[in-house]
């Protein structure tokens, strides 16, 4: 089925050389008693999803009408299973989206409580520590002759420092 991408049956599973048997799959079919097979194509277009089968437990030729119905039913799992897939991916994409949405509005909240602090006169000091806190890590402030103006720290940082200076 998988070849040809066509319906194809058997009346004797076991017997029949018209196909490669593979010994897992016959182990399977013996354990459960399977004789007759009949196998259809999941196809979503021109691509083979699987296959979509019905098995008895005797010996039978399977009819055309038979065929149909199994097609038609292997046509809307495929079309279930590719509606599933495309699912997943759409709700993977919105992850994706939701996480940088997040990271955006941290971002523009960051930059508007720098400039608030700036425009209303904050000290390096203050901005370092703001920078520090938005951060969670050390900020070192630097004049143009390197040398260090001001240092913070988060919040629990300096408050493990200042412990340690005691």
């Amino acid at each position: 089925v998988i070849d040809t991408a066509a319906p194809f049956f058997t009346s004797n599973y076991h017997e029949d050389t018209r196909f490669a048997h593979h010994p897992s799959v016959d182990e399977a079919m013996l354990a459960e008693g399977i004789i007759s097979v009949l196998g259809v194509p999941l196809l979503m277009g021109s691509t083979i999803l699987g296959v979509f089968f019905v098995a008895d437990r005797r010996s039978r030729v399977y009819q055309p009408g038979e065929i149909a119905m199994l097609s038609s039913l292997a046509a809307h799992a495929a079309l279930a299973l590719e509606s599933a897939r495309l699912l997943d991916e759409a709700r993977a994409a919105n992850a994706m989206l939701e996480a940088q949405r997040s990271e955006i509005a941290a971002a523009a909240a960051a930059h508007e409580q720098m400039t608030d602090l700036v425009a209303h006169g904050g000290s390096s000091e203050a901005l370092a520590e703001l920078l520090a806190r938005l951060l969670q890590g050390q900020v070192t402030v630097l004049d143009p002759a390197s040398r260090v103006v001001c240092e913070a720290a988060p919040e629990a940082s300096s408050s493990m420092q200042r412990l340690s200076d005691l």
